[in-house]
């Protein structure tokens, strides 16, 4: 009997001990900033009330979106320079959705009507670099009028490097989603079960001096507001990570075979060496990690390649953003 709890109790210290985190100790976070769940916000077609309700409306909330525009719909070529000036905002992302919003029926077609609208983002987003990766949205038409074959249309997503974005069935505003409580159950399903959800918007509702017609599905502002009023107090909470479509494809991506390995450098420095097998052309997000530090230890400096930050050190760990397969990371206490 004595014999037996003295393996039950020594089993129990190792276990305990083995919990214990060692300093250098890594994990990668599976959202950005440790958020426990991701949201997508996108609108179509190009409308005008994206920029003239839905940008300054998000701004406010420090909130990201897609933005699927259609460079030779009338809604769009009308409001053109507009769209332009609002191409490099903090939080506004370019997506493709054809260039006329009409019929493809093959290949070489598909490379003018799509591919020309990767050509005509990049030509307007060049302060950062233009986009490697596009957002691709389908748009909705009669039956008959996408007759593309599907094995052309991966080729045309593939040559253009274009990422089909998730499908519209069951989250489209106003067509499906008409109430602030119907769009935060996807939000609440997020969060329970640490996955992305998302809405597709078309058009909001903006009021005079715009002009006295609605854009196409507008969403009344009083369910919009207090929906985004929502999803800007959990990105701030730090439940929420609200981005848009290329930014979480990036991150998801890399996420999935990651690595982070962390052990004691030199002259006291912890150094962590973080890679993922996604292409590096194309992946090149950087994620979020949480490292092990001293206990003493009250904030700590990280840097990767030239980039230096000073991060507060919370519970004996440090938090900070790092750039899979590029330079190792080092992290010393900040006196």
């Amino acid at each position: 009997m004595m014999l037996r709890f003295g393996l039950a109790l020594m089993a129990a210290v190792f276990a305990c001990t083995a919990a214990v985190a060692a300093v250098g100790d890594t994990q990668v976070m599976k959202w950005e900033n440790g958020a426990k769940a991701c949201f997508l916000l996108m609108f179509d077609d190009g409308w005008p009330s994206a920029h003239q309700v839905a940008m300054p409306e998000l701004a406010k909330r420090g909130l990201s979106a897609t933005y699927y525009i259609v460079p030779e719909k009338g809604e769009y070529k009308t409001q053109e320079k507009i769209w332009k000036a609002h191409a490099h905002d903090k939080g506004v992302v370019l997506g493709n959705h054809t260039m006329h919003h009409d019929k493809v029926t093959d290949y070489e077609q598909a490379m003018h009507e799509i591919g020309d609208v990767n050509t005509y983002i990049r030509s307007i987003v060049t302060n950062p670099p233009p986009p490697k990766l596009i957002s691709w949205a389908q748009p909705g038409l009669k039956p008959g009028c996408w007759t593309i074959s599907k094995e052309d249309m991966d080729r045309v997503l593939k040559a253009c490097n274009l990422v089909s974005r998730p499908t519209f069935d069951g989250h489209g505003a106003v067509y499906h989603l008409q109430t602030c409580e119907q769009m935060m159950k996807l939000v609440d399903k997020a969060l329970a079960e640490g996955g992305m959800e998302y809405v597709i918007f078309h058009g909001l509702e903006h009021k005079a001096p715009w002009r006295t017609w609605q854009d196409f599905w507008a969403m009344k502002q009083d369910v919009c507001f207090p929906f985004f009023d929502n999803l800007s107090e959990l990105q701030k909470k730090g439940e929420l990570w609200v981005t848009d479509h290329i930014s979480y494809h990036r991150y998801e991506t890399e996420f999935k075979t990651a690595k982070a390995k962390g052990a004691r450098g030199e002259k006291n420095a912890i150094v962590v060496k973080l890679s993922t097998e996604a292409d590096p052309e194309f992946y090149d997000y950087p994620l979020t990690l949480e490292t092990q530090v001293p206990a003493k230890w009250r904030k700590a400096t990280v840097r990767q390649g030239a980039e230096t930050v000073t991060c507060d050190v919370k519970a004996g760990k440090v938090r900070y953003r790092a750039v899979p397969g590029k330079n190792s990371i080092f992290i010393k206490e900040a006196k």
